[in-house]
């Protein structure tokens, strides 16, 4: 099914909305709610800026070719067709390319190292190293579709600014989808069938030497 980059970015957003941690700060458990970023929060502004958080950033887009089976670039496939019509026609859509993206999902906290052990263990559990991301209904099918997403690195990235201390972690996952366009193409195709008969030869059980007026503007051709 075709999909878009920004269904991949929307997707990782609904993972991650609503989520919550829970850590002892010193006064029993607290529920601290995990805001969402389709950007990374600015160091300069992080004042401004809510913590925790988590954000994503697209790094590479690739073609994955392993993944195609067997279709050319341009081709197209049928999902509906309308006999009846003249001329006859075929809803089609193009076939989508299998594509591998790699998005950077980053945690960024101020407060504390137990804050930033519980970000990992959020994303651990909510995407781990072989997550699924569910993509929202697109194209004729209107249903939703599940990739998957692959860690494929880690690196951590803590950083300080003045006196203050920016807790971040950068988790390198590869989503593997097909990228295309989901509209339909309405595809009119002419078609004209001709009778060429031979005397002698037989159609639905019809001796044509028989019937010598039979004529037709629309004929198939049965020779020999």
């Amino acid at each position: 099914m075709a999909q878009t980059i920004p269904k991949v970015d929307q997707a990782f957003e609904d993972k991650f909305t609503g989520a919550e941690i829970t850590v002892d700060l010193g006064s029993g458990d607290e529920d601290i709610p995990v805001v969402f970023f389709q950007e990374q929060p600015s160091i300069e502004e992080a004042a401004a800026r809510t913590f925790p958080s988590l954000s994503i950033a697209l790094r590479d887009v690739s073609p994955d070719p392993d993944r195609r089976h067997g279709e050319q670039e341009g081709d197209r496939y049928k999902v509906a067709e309308d006999t009846g019509a003249v001329p006859y026609t075929s809803d089609m859509i193009p076939i989508p390319t299998p594509y591998r993206l790699t998005y950077f999902l980053e945690t960024w906290n101020t407060r504390r190292a137990i804050v930033d052990r519980a970000l990992q263990q959020l994303v651990l559990g909510l995407l781990g190293d072989r997550g699924v991301l569910t993509l929202t209904e697109s194209g004729p099918s209107e249903e939703d579709e599940d990739v998957h997403a692959f860690m494929a690195g880690f690196e951590n990235a803590d950083t300080d600014i003045g006196d203050m201390r920016i807790y971040h972690k950068i988790y390198t996952y590869e989503v593997l989808v097909e990228l295309g366009p989901a509209d339909v193409l309405t595809v009119k195709q002419a078609m004209e069938l001709r009778f060429e008969v031979k005397k002698g030869n037989r159609v639905a059980g019809v001796d044509l030497e028989d019937t010598p007026d039979l004529v037709t503007d629309t004929v198939i051709v049965v020779t020999d």
